[in-house]
């Protein structure tokens, strides 16, 4: 995902994942969490909750970023799980690491530059030398990457599996 203002957005998610992803320089928020639809005396709608960002691969220049995470009222934030995501702030190393996740992330790898294959060229594949390389957490939901082939054990964070 290149470029876009937020490339994900749970709105009113219950459940939901998003895995093994390459996105690349959003131009205001990483992600969003939020709630567009609430319960009324006739409609029963779940805040957003419950769902899972991992494996995912962010390359992102801290300056054209508001915040990391955009969070929204009536939203359950705090039952969200943040698992092996490679952040790296190719602006500024040091602001690598998100500041405002709603939990604590389990395993993240920060700062590391991914070691895309040609990032100018548009080409996010990367090789066994990557920080992302084997990094990833196993998800019975993903099971080939970008290129169709199959995610090792255990995978690689990011869109593509090491060639």
């Amino acid at each position: 995902m290149e470029g876009s203002i937020s490339p994900i957005a749970f709105v009113g998610c219950v459940d939901c994942l998003a895995a093994n992803n390459t996105i690349i320089d959003p131009d205001n928020w990483i992600l969003r969490i939020l709630q567009e639809t609430t319960s009324t005396a006739e409609y029963e709608f779940l805040p957003a909750s419950n769902c899972t960002f991992a494996n995912n691969l962010v390359y992102f220049s801290r300056s054209d970023l508001s915040t990391y995470v955009n969070i929204g009222p009536d939203t359950a934030a705090d039952t969200f799980t943040f698992t092996n995501n490679l952040w790296y702030a190719h602006d500024n190393l040091g602001q690598s690491q998100p500041d405002n996740l709603p939990v604590a992330e389990t395993d993240p790898v920060v700062g590391q530059d991914p070691g895309f294959e040609n990032a100018a060229g548009h080409n996010y594949h990367i090789g066994s030398d990557s920080p992302a390389a084997g990094q990833g957490i196993p998800l019975t939901e993903v099971n080939g990457d970008m290129d169709g082939d199959c995610y090792r054990d255990p995978p690689a964070i990011g869109a593509y599996e090491v060639r």
